[in-house]
């Protein structure tokens, strides 16, 4: 009998998009699987869709996430209610293709880590960049993204959930880091794939940047046995935050192009990252759940 399956996505005000989600996904799963939708903190009618869902798929269950907002936080919630032994993820805004259930199956049947293909879109379906696979940052082991990702639960067992001092990105990193140093590095599964949409607007893209670039800096602090110590420099961020001020002030004129937004956006994160884990202070204590805790 084949390992079952959980996949579980994180969800904080979906109401218009996590129902296509949940359609790509329930299509491609047997009787024994399950999909765990986590309801995190949503305030736009999420739990009303959520639970119409639910009550006509016995597959669905929702799962509410109510303590702190973060996906990382979410995911961890969905690993504990999840019974599956192989544990797949996925966002509520994007689209996983056909066959994502089972290339993430084959590839944790020799393996306990794998990630898979992204191709960023916008709001309309259209690809606006080249697809993305398996990363890799400050000479660390390859990561996937967050967003299309499989793990087994041996591995959740083995070196525990999702780390939640990570705010804003990188916990699928520092998960994945540690699941290759207990003996589990992560493998790339090509036809995983899913529709990955990127934030509508200049200023999200600069969130969303920013967040991206301070968890860096929060990772190469919290990880000085994995990473290239000369992986970051904070007159390396000062100076590229003064070279990328035009764009800055373009992008708060409302001038600026998603490009600007990026550079801009992660500027800024890099030197708030710095002073916040290096110079001013440290990374803050690991929050990482046991199995089973929520």
């Amino acid at each position: 009998m084949s390992p079952s399956v959980s996949v579980i996505i994180p969800c904080y005000n979906g109401a218009d998009h996590v129902l296509s989600q949940i359609k790509a996904v329930t299509v491609q799963l047997s009787p024994a699987d399950e999909v765990i939708v986590v309801d995190n903190r949503s305030t736009d009618g999420t739990r009303n869709v959520l639970e119409s869902a639910a009550a006509a798929d016995p597959r669905i269950r929702v799962v509410p996430a109510m303590g702190k907002a973060g996906a990382n936080y979410a995911r961890n919630m969905g690993i504990a209610a999840a019974s599956g032994d192989l544990l797949l993820f996925c966002d509520a805004d994007d689209v996983v293709s056909s066959g994502w259930v089972d290339a993430f199956s084959r590839a944790l049947a020799d393996h306990g880590v794998a990630g898979g293909r992204a191709t960023p879109v916008d709001e309309a379906g259209r690809p606006v960049g080249p697809d993305l696979e398996l990363h890799e940052i400050f000479g660390g082991p390859p990561y996937p993204i967050g967003a299309n990702m499989a793990i087994r639960r041996s591995v959740v067992a083995a070196v525990g959930g999702f780390d939640e001092s990570f705010i804003g990105g990188h916990d699928e990193v520092d998960f994945a880091w540690r699941a290759s140093a207990a003996g589990w590095p992560t493998v790339f599964a090509h036809d995983a794939h899913i529709e990955y949409l990127q934030r509508p607007t200049v200023k999200a893209a600069v969130r969303q940047r920013r967040s991206y670039a301070r968890t860096a800096v929060q990772l190469w602090a919290r990880h000085p046995e994995t990473v290239d110590p000369h992986g970051v420099s904070f007159t390396g961020a000062v100076q590229n935050l003064a070279k990328n001020a035009p764009r800055g002030f373009k992008v708060t004129l409302g001038r600026g192009s998603f490009d600007d937004a990026a550079a801009w956006g992660w500027n800024l994160g890099l030197v708030e990252g710095h002073l916040r884990y290096r110079i001013l202070g440290s990374p803050p204590a690991r929050s990482i759940p046991t199995p089973g805790q929520g």
